[in-house]
């Protein structure tokens, strides 16, 4: 769900309205302070849902699979570019299509991109030490992160708070009292937009 900023909405103790999903940081504020505040309260409710609440029946044992098997292939490759490569790879990946200023053309060029940045670092990173699969495993996450913005920009079709399009310059006031949902279908993360409860 998204706010009429473009921010995650998240509740006191960092929870998305998506049971077990939780936020913090640029996504959901605004500054420095509350970001890393909201990082670790964001992180304690987390992991006490994770070992209290979250139903075993609800967990996806092929997802868990293939992340198990992802990792492994990061940690036995012996040559590959590194997550240093990946990350500037995708910062100018955001800066030059998702930029302050976005439209149709640059956001749907650049959703293309990431994807294949995304395929090729999956299938080519390496990392040589604990230290090197962890910076692998948020670099691999902050790709996840850029795919949405990519659909949620491109879904949203208008100009308002941060979120500027050359394409659609005036503020939509349809969307006045509607959020953003992001869900994955057939494996893709496809935009919605809802009422307000």
């Amino acid at each position: 769900q998204i706010t009429p900023e473009g921010k995650i909405w998240i509740s006191e103790k960092g929870e998305t309205p998506v049971k077990g999903l939780y936020s913090a940081g640029d996504e959901s504020m605004g500054s420095m302070g509350p970001s890393a505040t909201y990082g670790w309260i964001a992180a304690e409710n987390a992991a006490d849902y994770a070992r209290s609440s979250a139903p075993a029946g609800e967990i996806d044992r092929t997802k868990v699979e293939e992340a198990r098997e992802l990792i492994n292939r990061i940690r036995t490759r012996h040559a590959g570019p590194d997550w240093r490569e990946a990350n500037i790879a995708l910062q100018r990946l955001m800066e030059d299509y998702a930029g302050i200023v976005r439209s149709a053309s640059m956001l749907g060029a650049g959703l293309t991109y990431l994807r294949r940045l995304k395929d090729k670092a999956r299938s080519a990173i390496a990392a040589r030490n604990t230290w090197e699969l962890t910076r692998t495993l948020e670099t691999l996450n902050l790709l996840d992160l850029g795919e949405l913005v990519f659909v949620a920009a491109e879904g949203r079709k208008e100009s308002r708070g941060l979120h500027r399009r050359s394409d659609y310059p005036l503020t939509n006031p349809i969307l006045d009292d509607k959020v953003q949902f992001i869900k994955q279908v057939d494996g893709k993360p496809v935009s919605e937009w809802r009422t307000m409860e």
